[in-house]
């Protein structure tokens, strides 16, 4: 009984050392490393200046605001490179809360990871001594720790992903909605559409 409360916490501690990770290594990486993450977060700063982030020019100074060297910016085949905030609009409203606060973006990348850790030992918590497997797996992939760290926001769409995975028979509505979320922070998750 005793070995199963110590097998209990070392999901809890995994998880935590994923995050105290992510807090010492965001001292050695740039607060915004990606041109991506400089234009979602320029986007929500003009957001809460009333500006409509997808007006012609409206990103344009992202790039520079955030001192972003051009070794990180999206070259476009016409020459120049890349200024403009794309669609789908979900990637930058995450990003609102945080710049409201002061916070780094990433920020919320990381608490994004955690979340979706913490989902994936609850989906699979019932499962004993191998609810830990789960999330041994999800880590074999270093870049699960350093692209959130690193300003690559693709946690933004793959957490209400992976969870409307978790939800879909249970809790179909709920799972669609979700999926939605998802597809309403990146377009890449209607690949997946012909397979639920």
């Amino acid at each position: 009984r005793r070995w199963g409360r110590a097998l209990a916490a070392y999901p809890v501690l995994l998880i935590a050392s994923v995050a105290a990770f992510s807090a010492v290594l965001a001292s050695t990486i740039p607060a915004v490393a990606t041109d991506e993450m400089a234009i979602t977060s320029y986007a929500a700063l003009a957001l809460l200046h009333g500006i409509n982030p997808y007006l012609q020019g409206a990103t344009s100074g992202a790039l520079s605001h955030y001192g972003l060297s051009d070794y990180y910016w999206t070259p476009l085949s016409t020459g120049g490179h890349v200024t403009w905030l794309s669609y789908p609009a979900l990637s930058f409203l995450y990003l609102v809360p945080a710049v409201a606060l002061g916070l780094q973006g990433r920020v919320i990348l990381v608490a994004a990871t955690v979340a979706l850790m913490a989902a994936i030992y609850l989906r699979y918590r019932g499962y004993g001594s191998l609810s830990l497997i789960p999330l041994l797996i999800f880590l074999v992939d270093a870049n699960v720790i350093y692209y959130p760290v690193g300003s690559v926001p693709d946690i933004l769409w793959a957490l209400p992903l992976g969870v409307s995975l978790a939800l879909l028979r249970r809790h179909p509505r709920a799972s669609a909605a979700l999926y939605g979320i998802s597809l309403a922070a990146k377009q890449i998750p209607a690949v997946i559409a012909p397979y639920l």
